[in-house]
């Protein structure tokens, strides 16, 4: 028996290989998660969501638990076939990295008369913990004044508590928060705590637009409490003296930051809402209980409207540093992506320009997540196509927590007309980038391994069959599973669209078997120096190998032919991943071709008898 076989079957005896049933492969193919069609005509656009909690739990069988690096949320609105198709949302889970879904939970039903607005419906999760924050009239129906309200599970999506309303002092009783997508809400979850920011008239005001409020709700003994009670943000203003729009908010342990925009520089010759607005951040360094005084950002009045998601600031920490995104035209000319960041909680900030879009270059939207020291960003501007004719999608990275945007390198992603980026999301050096694309608002997927210097691009739908998508929104996993969700109409122009998942797992396998150049896996720079070895197998993948309880699991079911690969064959199926990443094993022959039938391969890397990672499972073809 030669030595890598050894380690092979020593590994997996050392740990206690586990089986369950799922498919899987790569690329991974479209998964519906609703029953009926989208009701968007109902609620509007933007009601699906997913998350994946960034920390790394154990299994734990006796809770129901599944290692907290293989768990993907996902909510969704569906129509209710039984009860007269009546608008739902939907809770659905994956504890296989987004592979496959659980069967739905409904998370509430629309009642009648009952107003949902669902692009201001949102999913955060931290450890076991998951929070849905939703905004309806179910408070009185008869107002069509919209209130905030909090769903939340802390055994992992096995069993909810709430709705719990959270907007209760703005008019008592009766909340105001206007309907639509101009009053917004944001989440963002730390330290156990679910912290909220959204837009709301205040009691007894006339006001053109609405002022920014902050809450916070936490879960204690299985059910929903509010951490800190509804209060005002804006407060450097009277109320209801100017409109706020944009709000954003992120947290990091105990440090939580907001941002917003408002129009307290319009003058008397632009009274209306929106004419000239500033963004204003305020930061807490005790989980929200205070906040510090605001600080301005916007150097100028941009004097643009915010009507545009892509002008609203956005926000992102990671102890001790605090960042605020910007798009403006403070050098009187372009749009640009400005950062403010500090490096001390809040305390003091500097400015950089981030994007390095030419000079007359329309840059629009911008995307970003940050880890530890690191940032990176997404943002697309026109200069391959002036006039918004086309559009590419470009990453900068700080590695020095924003001090080295100034001189950093710019990576062109796509080559293709990019409509619109709708997710980043960094872990350690895996990132992922989701997209709508031309012809026909399409998805594509694009994933880096090396912290953002090169990126790979992935087709998730085209014009024909899919038809139109709409708001591809993505997460991560930590076990660098890359899960979008969104909506696509099969071409029937928007009047039946479905919820759909797909993604991809890093590294992966390529099948180069047609071309005689064997297999070669790809995006695994993490284990460079290691052994990878490719498994096969002809029963297919509904048994994986869970190799650990951490998550680590390949999906690809154990067989004589596994076997005999394993012991006979490895010469042809070992190499050592190179310092970009990559193994080629060129000896490996089509094996369908050979044995007459179907064949999946998968491959895992191997360091000091340790499996650290492995694959999805490709068939040959």
């Amino acid at each position: 028996m030669m030595k890598l076989e050894r380690i092979l079957f020593a590994s997996i005896a050392l740990s206690g290989v586990l089986f369950a049933q799922t498919p899987g492969n790569l690329p991974r193919p479209l998964v519906q998660l609703n029953r009926s069609f989208t009701p968007v005509g109902t609620i509007d656009w933007d009601a699906w969501k997913v998350s994946s909690p960034r920390q790394r739990l154990a299994a734990d069988t006796t809770k129901g638990f599944a290692p907290t690096a293989n768990v993907v949320h996902a909510i969704f609105p569906d129509l209710d076939k039984t009860v007269g198709f009546i608008p739902t949302l939907e809770y659905r889970k994956s504890i296989d990295g987004g592979r496959t879904f659980l069967p739905a939970t409904t998370l509430f039903q629309l009642a009648a008369q009952e107003n949902w607005t669902g692009p201001q419906t949102y999913l955060v999760s931290e450890n076991q913990l998951v929070f849905v924050v939703y905004q309806t009239d179910a408070h009185d129906v008869s107002s069509d004044n919209e209130a905030v309200y909090v769903l939340a599970s802390d055994d992992q999506g096995q069993t909810w508590t709430g709705p719990l309303l959270v907007s209760t002092s703005v008019t008592g009783t009766n909340p105001k928060n206007k309907r639509g997508f101009d009053s917004e809400i944001k989440i963002a979850v730390a330290s156990g705590i679910c912290h909220i920011v959204y837009e709301a008239t205040p009691t007894g005001v006339t006001s053109p637009g609405e002022d920014l409020y902050y809450a916070a709700v936490g879960i204690t003994g299985g059910k929903l409490a509010i951490v800190h009670a509804e209060r005002r943000i804006n407060t450097a203003t009277a109320a209801g003296a100017f409109d706020v729009d944009g709000p954003t908010v992120d947290a990091d342990r105990n440090l939580v930051a907001i941002a917003w925009s408002d129009d307290r520089a319009k003058t008397a010759a632009t009274t209306s809402p929106n004419t000239v607005n500033n963004h204003f951040s305020v930061v807490s360094v005790n989980s929200g209980a205070t906040f510090s005084k605001e600080t301005k950002h916007t150097k100028i009045d941009d004097n643009a409207p915010t009507g545009w998601d892509t002008r609203r600031p956005k926000v992102r920490v990671a102890v001790p540093n605090v960042y605020v995104f910007q798009e403006d035209s403070r050098n009187g000319t372009d749009d640009n992506c400005y950062l403010s960041f500090s490096n001390d909680l809040g305390v003091s900030y500097k400015d950089v320009e981030v994007n390095k879009t030419p000079a007359g270059i329309d840059m629009d939207e911008m995307w970003m997540d940050v880890e530890q020291r690191r940032v990176v960003v997404a943002y697309r501007d026109d200069r391959n196509g002036t006039g918004n004719v086309t559009n590419n999608c470009f990453v900068v990275v700080s590695n020095t927590a924003g001090n080295d945007f100034a001189t950093a390198q710019e990576v062109q992603v796509t080559s293709i007309d990019t409509n619109n980026i709708y997710g980043v999301e960094l872990r350690g050096n895996s990132v992922g980038i989701s997209m709508e694309t031309e012809p026909g608002e399409s998805f594509w997927l694009a994933a880096s391994d090396d912290g953002g210097k090169t990126f790979e691009q992935f087709v998730g739908t085209t014009k024909a069959p899919h038809g139109d998508v709409d708001s591809p929104f993505m997460t991560m996993t930590m076990d660098s599973d890359i899960v979008a969700i969104w909506i696509h109409d099969d071409g029937n122009g928007n009047s039946k669209n479905n919820v759909w998942t797909s993604g991809i797992k890093l590294p992966y396998l390529v099948d180069n078997t047609a071309t005689n150049k064997g297999l070669a896996l790809d995006k695994a720079l993490d284990h460079a120096g290691e052994v990878a070895f490719v498994m096969i197998s002809q029963t297919g993948t509904q048994t994986p190998i869970t190799f650990d309880n951490m998550g680590l699991t390949v999906y690809l079911t154990p067989d004589a032919l596994w076997q005999v690969g394993a012991s006979s064959f490895a010469f042809l199926f070992a190499a050592v991943v190179d310092a970009q990443g990559n193994a080629t094993f060129p000896a490996v022959p089509n094996l369908k071709t050979i044995i007459g039938r179907d064949v999946w391969a998968a491959a895992v890397t191997i360091s000091g008898g340790k499996f650290t990672n492995g694959t999805d499972a490709i068939r040959f073809q």
